[in-house]
């Protein structure tokens, strides 16, 4: 959640136009922001922020406009929600994902166990039967 702005966007609105107003006039770019900035009781790097920004929302000056940056941060967002989603659904499934299926290799027999090997005429399949010490 975003803090709280300390200055309505009316505020900011005027004071970035009152700006440019100034620039216009004096055709000078250096003192329009500290006046504006002293008059209305705004931080200069604050109002400095808000000029560049207007320069690139309106194509003066390179950079992401904030339609951009608004639209990275919900892809942003979107993102981090798919990849917490599959994550919960990989680490929730009965496999648990992270785990490639291996069939089971055959356990080594010791030398007091007998093994039978059966074959089923009707599949091919093979079974492994262990008889360990005594009798069956």
């Amino acid at each position: 959640m975003p803090a709280p702005r300390k200055y309505p966007d009316e505020v900011r609105e005027r004071a970035v136009r009152m700006v440019f107003e100034i620039r216009e006039e004096s055709g000078q770019q250096q003192g329009a922001i500290a006046r504006v900035a002293d008059r209305l009781g705004v931080n200069r790097e604050t109002l400095r922020g808000w000029v560049r920004q207007a320069e690139v929302d309106g194509g003066k000056r390179s950079g992401v406009s904030t339609v951009d940056a608004q639209r990275i941060a919900e892809l942003e967002r979107e993102n981090r929600e798919l990849r917490r989603a599959n994550e919960n659904r990989i680490t929730r499934s009965p496999t648990r994902g992270h785990v490639p299926f291996r069939p089971r290799a055959r356990r080594r027999l010791s030398r007091d166990s007998a093994c039978v090997l059966l074959r089923c005429s009707d599949r091919g399949a093979v079974f492994v039967v262990e008889q360990v010490g005594g009798a069956a």
